[in-house]
């Protein structure tokens, strides 16, 4: 058992870490930490004797307490798309398609479908469930388990909320919460043990319902495979762009090759991680259904489902429903492989989906049936009387993917990208964003007449029930027309995208990676010496920004992919670069240019490892003033730095000031430095005057 003070400091950093304490509304921290633990249903005052859903986001029902002597009781639980099994209005959803093709029986579907819940939350909901004596549950599970995995008691929730009111508190949450979306957080090794999770949750939820005699069919859930894996990936990303303009050019083989090249090689010495291959393997499908190789690309959207290990349910995933599903005695509704045979040659993508996992309600019935079809294959279920005339009738009815797209799916779509451009990283492209409206405007092309209006069309019911607050229309808007740009320049109409980004920086002029996309678009239209210019401008603008390095690498990759010439240029705007020019300088004993060349990189705000080697290169010309002054920010960065500590103390030793230089020792000493390290230390403590160390005494007393 823990201790209290552990126990505290446990609570401490789960509070700091957990995207969902630090960062979620109120009513996000209620629906998925307190919620879940009252009851799913009671018994309705207004209707004795039967039970009414009572969860907030939940989807309507009403069932008696007593099942029907000839009753069918069926409870479908998982995420928002066991939800979509029960659309009001859409044709043969599944209780209709049961009760349709089972007229001798009293069936009931129960459908316990909630955004966002993954296999713990549904564990909750079976418990209760198991009491009310079902005859069959289907989980359509896996897509959530990257969301909201890890329970936490309410008590941490109740005692963050009251911490949050304190700015200390928040600037600590701030400093030390990572973000979800971003690369390098989601590493295989936490993928690997949340499948392990997932796997005995999943095996423990269709054990227990077995035991009970209850029979269990698992959805082996359908993807969007040809949505693009981002997290954090982006377009412009420096080793992606060169690629990505020849796919804008219509060179389809050429970007094929620069992809395959960027995943061949190792990126600054390392593999490429889960996230960039599933990105990159995703465009190099595209650019091999542009060039006719459909098989091909097949595979490489294969490969960027197998890679994509930290979003939604992909092959490893599924690979995990099959195998524990049939080990523990349940049986499969494979609904991923019915929708990828409906869209072969091609993959499944917004012919048959919203966004990455929902499918269009108009397939419900193609749902059903697939579902039936597999409680008719197991023994127990397969002895019902079915009435196969009917079966089979409502099966030629069922609307299959490719058939024009209807305004209430492309409301759907455009309010998934409303999403997406009001959500995090507002500073970053959304590569999914851009896809999506290149399919809205060939469909819809009358909805961008009016960029301001249609941004207000859109809706999302999923945003009360995630707690995502929609941004205003002062930040989407530009993102709007930014992204706008990008689709522009895919259509290779370069001087609309010009229009575009133009709008979205009067707006917005702080959008720099669109200053880059401008300046791109004026590559392809034909005028190189305007593309470098405003490459630039984008790279002088982004100086001083966090990711503004990260701007630099991709602009320099594009002036070399377009041979726009002058590339060296936009160097100059990279404190790394002036580091470099330093150093060389110094080798060369020119040190009034090496001087010189640390100016400039102190000028644009160099990140902590370029600050760290400016530090040193003025302690090799002898500048301790100038050193100490960099030291103060590296000091905040790297506190347990015993050699920074070391190094400061001796430039205050030199620039006189005793005091500095023997506190700076005596922080050194308290970092346990190195052998080599301690005795230099004690150097410096020598070289302190007798008078001056009795002086700091004194004033320390």
């Amino acid at each position: 058992m823990l201790n209290f003070p552990r126990k505290i400091r446990c609570v401490a950093a789960l509070m700091a870490l957990c995207p969902a304490a630090a960062q979620a509304e109120a009513r996000a921290q209620k629906y998925y930490y307190e919620d879940i633990s009252q009851p799913f249903f009671a018994l309705d005052p207004a209707a004795p004797g039967l039970y009414r859903n009572q969860r907030p986001g939940s989807k309507p029902s009403l069932f008696p307490a007593v099942k029907p002597k000839d009753g069918l009781r069926v409870f479908v639980l998982g995420g928002s798309i066991a939800g979509l099994l029960q659309q009001t209005g859409e044709k043969y959803e599944l209780a209709q398609a049961l009760a349709a093709v089972l007229p001798s029986k009293t069936v009931e579907v129960i459908n316990c479908g909630m955004a966002g819940y993954e296999s713990f939350r549904e564990a909750l909901i079976e418990q209760e469930i198991l009491e009310y004596s079902p005859d069959l549950i289907v989980f359509l599970t896996g897509h959530n388990e990257s969301l909201a995995s890890a329970p936490i008691p309410i008590w941490i929730m109740r005692t963050q909320e009251r911490l949050s009111r304190f700015d200390a508190y928040r600037a600590l949450v701030k400093r030390l919460q990572p973000n979800p979306w971003l690369g390098g957080v989601h590493t295989d090794a936490r993928a690997d043990a949340r499948d392990a999770t997932f796997a005995r949750n999943l095996a423990d939820n269709i054990r227990h319902a077995r035991a009970r005699g209850v029979a269990v069919a698992v959805v082996v859930p359908p993807r969007n495979y040809r949505e693009p894996v981002e997290l954090g990936r982006m377009l412009y990303d420096a080793e992606f762009v060169p690629g990505w303009l020849r796919f804008l050019q219509g060179d389809y083989a050429a970007a094929r090759k620069a992809w395959t090249q960027t995943l061949a090689r190792t990126t600054r010495g390392r593999e490429a991680t889960s996230e960039e291959k599933a990105f990159t393997e995703g465009f190099i499908g595209r650019s091999e259904e542009k060039l006719g190789l459909l098989d091909e690309a097949r595979a490489s959207f294969e490969r960027a489902a197998l890679a994509d290990r930290a979003a939604i349910c992909g092959t490893i995933c599924q690979g995990i429903l099959r195998r524990v599903t049939m080990r523990e005695g349940g049986f499969l509704i494979e609904a991923d492989r019915m929708f990828r045979k409906l869209a072969f040659p091609r993959m499944p993508g917004l012919e048959t989906f919203n966004d990455r996992m929902h499918w269009k309600p108009r397939y419900n019935c193609l749902m059903s049936m697939t579902i039936i079809g597999a409680l008719r294959g197991e023994p127990g279920l397969g002895a019902l009387p079915w009435d196969l005339a009917r079966l089979k009738e409502l099966e030629g009815s069922c609307e299959k993917p490719g058939q024009p797209p209807i305004e209430a799916d492309d409301r759907r779509i455009l309010g998934y990208v409303l999403l997406n451009l009001s959500g995090a990283n507002l500073d970053r492209l959304s590569t999914v964003s851009v896809f999506y409206l290149q399919a809205l405007r060939r469909g819809r092309p009358d909805w961008f007449n009016d960029i301001p209006k249609l941004t207000r069309r859109a809706t999302n019911p999923q945003t009360d029930v995630y707690g995502v607050a929609g941004a205003p229309e002062a930040v989407v808007l530009p993102r709007f027309h930014w992204h706008i740009g990008e689709v522009r320049m895919l259509e290779k109409d370069y001087g609309g995208a010009i229009k575009e980004y133009a709008k979205a920086l009067k707006l917005d002029p702080a959008l720099m990676w669109a200053r880059l996309g401008l300046g791109v678009a004026e590559a392809l239209r034909g005028d190189k010496k305007r593309a470098l210019e405003r490459l630039k401008d984008a790279c002088a603008r982004s100086a001083r920004e966090p990711r503004g390095a990260d701007l630099l690498a991709a602009a320099a990759a594009a002036a070399a992919t377009l041979d726009l010439g002058g590339a060296e240029e936009l160097f100059a705007f990279d404190a790394a670069h002036w580091v470099d020019k330093a150093q060389a300088a110094l080798s060369a004993g020119r040190n009034a240019d090496a001087d010189t060349a640390l100016e400039k990189a102190r000028g644009l705000s160099p990140p902590p490892h370029e600050l760290r080697r400016i530090g040193q290169y003025y302690m090799s010309l002898k500048e301790p003033a100038k050193f100490l002054a960099v030291s103060d920010a590296l000091a905040a960065v790297y506190p347990q730095d015993a050699d920074l500590w070391r190094m400061r103390a001796e430039a205050a030793l030199v620039t006189g000031d005793a005091v500095k230089s023997l506190a700076a020792l005596s922080r050194a000493e308290s970092l346990q430095p190195d052998a080599v390290q301690l005795k230099y230390i004690r150097h410096l403590r020598g070289r302190l005057k007798k008078g001056e160390k009795d002086k700091i005494e004194r004033v320390g007393k």
